[in-house]
């Protein structure tokens, strides 16, 4: 008989993947996909090499630059650090991350789920169309982001 309990080597992946499942999202390959008729979206996780710390990065894929299934997260037209992309979060979201961080696992959960749900998701659902990632590049959000230069001719559109 095989378990379908999942453990969690520490509380950030587990709250990365709960705010994937609860968004609706798909988890290809340790990444969490969201797909629309315009564009994929990703979440992921990066373990730091060097402390016991996390990266959180976020991408957009515009399928009219060229559409493929489950696309590598570094061949994403858009790709950033959430903390890059929504800079008031700079000094927060690297504590949350921080597992050497004392914070009661508890309270990391609730505040990296907050920031999820209330700042992150409405960035993914903009970013489901090319208008709202349009918007978001006109507006500054993409300024720390890499940005593939086939996609910026059609972002400057």
């Amino acid at each position: 008989m095989t378990s379908s309990i999942v453990t969690y080597p520490d509380v950030v992946q587990r709250a990365v993947d709960e705010f994937g499942k609860a968004a609706g999202m798909r988890k290809h390959s340790g990444v969490w996909y969201g797909a629309s008729p315009e564009t994929w979206s990703i979440v992921a996780s990066q373990k730091s090499q060097f402390k016991r710390s996390y990266y959180l990065n976020t991408g957009f894929w515009i399928r009219v630059v060229g559409d493929k299934p489950y696309p590598k997260e570094h061949e994403f037209h858009i790709r950033g650090r959430l903390d890059g992309l929504l800079p008031d979060l700079e000094s927060e979201l690297p504590t949350l991350l921080d597992l050497d961080t004392p914070l009661p696992d508890p309270d990391r959960v609730r505040r990296l789920h907050e920031v999820m749900r209330l700042r992150l998701l409405p960035l993914l659902k903009k970013g489901e169309t090319l208008r709202g990632l349009q918007e978001m590049h006109r507006d500054g959000v993409f300024k720390a982001a890499a940005i593939r230069g086939e996609a910026l001719t059609v972002l400057a559109s």
